[in-house]
């Protein structure tokens, strides 16, 4: 028998798909809509960028405190 085991990472857009799916879903619970539709190209510029996880963490941490301080406040 000449059986290919796959490793997790041997279907990278498979994973890719289930990895997005997965993230909505969070997304969707956490109520975090605008990050749900700036999220692909924010990791488009770290996967360009050779960005590190504390880069890009840095990055969506900027891209959240100045998406909150431009939002209008509620039942003001």
């Amino acid at each position: 028998m000449n059986a290919t085991k796959q490793t997790p990472r041997s279907n990278t857009k498979a994973n890719a798909a289930a990895r997005e799916a997965v993230i909505a879903e969070y997304l969707k619970a956490l109520k975090l809509p605008a990050f749900a539709t700036e999220y692909p190209g924010l990791v488009r510029q770290a996967t360009e960028g050779g960005w590190d996880y504390e880069d890009f963490s840095g990055n969506y941490w900027r891209w959240n405190f100045a998406l909150v301080k431009s939002a209008p406040l509620k039942g003001a």
